[in-house]
């Protein structure tokens, strides 16, 4: 018995499920917080001027959107992959494995979440050294990451649905 040779819809398939199991790490890439730092993390925030947290939202609005084009490319892997049913096996095994990881990687988030609640907390006792106009734009800037993050956390929680799918 002959094994079906995979098209390279089907590579990339693979390729990209692994990929998306790693994503949710792409947004932090360009500014490198350490969440686990409540100072640092805040005070890499309170360094960055209004540019730098534009840039900020920016990279969080294009992961946003490669997540959302990860989830049509799967779409659209799945139904090429019914065509060839042993490819089809070997395709939805490792959106399966890679959906798992992905959804680990999702609750990760949460502690993202945590360091923006420690962050804020620190803000408000530094708020008469730091001055009002520094104070409001790093407030607005910890508001704008927990609204980007929450999208990004939902996107990557459909995406892991959609590799689940079989």
């Amino acid at each position: 018995m002959t094994l079906p040779r995979l098209k390279t819809l089907d590579l990339r398939a693979l390729a990209l499920a692994g990929a998306a199991a790693l994503c949710f790490a792409a947004p932090a890439s360009a500014h490198d917080f350490d969440w686990d730092d409540e100072e640092e993390f805040l005070e890499d925030l309170i360094e960055m001027d209004a540019d730098d947290i534009a840039e900020l939202r920016a990279e969080l609005v294009e992961a946003r959107a490669e997540i959302a084009d990860g989830i049509r490319d799967l779409e659209e892997a799945r139904e090429e992959a019914k065509s060839q049913p042993m490819a089809g096996v070997f395709v939805e095994a490792a959106f399966a494995a890679a959906g798992a990881g992905l959804s680990a990687g999702v609750d990760g988030l949460d502690e993202a979440f945590k360091a923006i609640d420690r962050a804020e907390a620190a803000l408000k006792a530094r708020r008469a050294d730091l001055g009002e106009a520094e104070y409001r734009e790093t407030k607005d800037a910890l508001a704008m990451l927990r609204t980007e993050l929450a999208s990004i956390q939902a996107g990557l929680e459909d995406l892991a649905a959609e590799m689940k799918k079989g």
